[in-house]
């Protein structure tokens, strides 16, 4: 579990971390005393954060969320092959528990509606809430779904229902 310990704190609070090659770490490491390299953010390495983080990894071994995602997420991707059939779904993309539905104009050519910011994927999120289901659009084509880790089937069918039931809804 080595490699899943470097994940961070899902968002619960801000924690970050970053990788350099090794000639950019030389160059920091040799700055000489008297020119002290200023650098870090103010929630670098804060005691609160890496507790939070160390806190959410255990639990993410102890439930065994990764290996639920990967067989989750295969569920999802499944259930996400409904939708392609509606008018306006162009392509369903999706890796683990995070997907993709694109709207178009035209399923066949897959041709974009006029851009208008995100009208149409804001109606179609704004339809699903209705349902309970929380989407995110992006740009004016894309809807993301982004479920947690914990989601059960039942709870797939269901937003994958409202997902459908609410691209119905746009004109």
């Amino acid at each position: 579990m080595k490699a899943e310990r470097r994940r961070a704190a899902s968002g619960y609070v801000p924690l970050g971390g970053v990788i350099i090659r090794k000639a950019i770490w030389d160059a920091f490491h040799d700055v000489p005393d008297d020119k002290p390299l200023m650098h870090g953010f103010t929630y670098s390495g804060h005691p609160v954060a890496c507790a939070v983080a160390l806190a959410n990894l255990d639990i993410l071994e102890r439930e065994r969320l990764v290996p639920q995602v990967e067989e989750r997420g295969r569920y999802l991707a499944k259930r996400l092959d409904e939708p392609r059939d509606l008018p306006y779904v162009g392509e369903v993309r999706s890796l683990g528990l995070m997907a993709g539905v694109e709207i178009v104009a035209d399923k066949v050519t897959k041709a974009r509606f006029p851009s208008t910011g995100l009208a149409r994927t804001a109606a179609v999120a704004r339809n699903a809430r209705g349902y309970g289901l929380v989407t995110r659009p992006l740009l004016d084509d894309i809807l993301l779904l982004a479920p947690p880790f914990v989601i059960t089937e039942e709870e797939i069918d269901r937003a994958v229902f409202a997902l459908r039931e609410s691209i119905l809804k746009i004109e």
